[in-house]
């Protein structure tokens, strides 16, 4: 429970990185939509993207490697869990979740190894068109 629990605090801690430019900053659980930031780690990145992949911004998002004031929630085996964006998705493209492993969310700074959980790829046929599911 507790490893799966800091596997999901370092998995919304990934989402602005994994989304490219849009942030996701509230947590679902049970159906229930939590305040804005209080399980997600805010950043000071309004909805910009991080370019320089080699930068630690990639991993929790421009300001976001500090956990601060972010709660830690207690999530139940089997509980439902999803995330909402803070606004509409304006293009399609390739989503990708991560998962890290740590001891103690509220420190992590995202340099763990990362696994990947969850994957929306774009679909071809043969090169000549491309779609997105995530459209």
């Amino acid at each position: 429970m507790k490893s799966f629990f800091t596997s999901l605090a370092l998995f919304l801690l990934a989402i602005p990185h994994v989304a490219a430019h849009y942030r996701f900053t509230t947590l679902i659980l049970n159906g229930a939509a939590t305040t804005p930031w209080q399980y997600v780690r805010q950043s000071n990145n309004s909805n910009s993207p991080i370019t320089d992949v080699t930068s630690t911004n990639i991993r929790c998002n421009s300001g976001g490697s500090s956990g601060g004031s972010t709660q830690t929630a207690t999530v139940a085996a089997g509980a439902t869990v999803g995330f909402k964006l803070d606004q509409n998705i304006f293009h399609a493209g390739v989503l990708n979740v991560y998962l890290s492993k740590v001891s103690n969310a509220a420190t992590a700074d995202g340099s763990a190894g990362w696994f990947k959980i969850y994957a929306v790829s774009a679909v071809t046929n043969g090169g000549s068109s491309i779609t997105f599911p995530t459209d």
